[in-house]
């Protein structure tokens, strides 16, 4: 399965964060998917800046859709964020 399109992974304090993304299945080395699961490769690419990428790695059900994926991807940002502000409200506080 390969997919392409261009979708939000989620609000940002700028709006909705719109990237292309690409999306397909891989096989892992020695490790082989759960029963009823995939490894999914999805590929982000910003659109303001084309040689932004990131790549995601991701074991989820068979058939998972794709709106489904990009929003669990945008997950990290959100937490990514969480651990900045805790990292500096731990180094103002020592």
């Amino acid at each position: 399965m390969a997919c392409r399109e261009r979708r939000s992974c989620g609000d940002g304090a700028k709006g909705k964060r719109l990237y292309d993304w690409g999306m397909w299945q891989v096989t892992v080395k020695d490790q082989p998917p759960a029963a009823g699961f995939v490894h999914t490769l999805l590929i982000r690419r910003s659109l303001s800046d084309p040689d932004d990428i990131e790549f995601f790695l991701a074991h989820a059900p068979i058939r998972t859709p794709t709106p489904e994926l990009i929003a669990i991807a945008g997950l990290r940002w959100t937490i990514e964020e969480d651990n900045e502000r805790g990292c500096r409200r731990s180094s103002a506080s020592t």
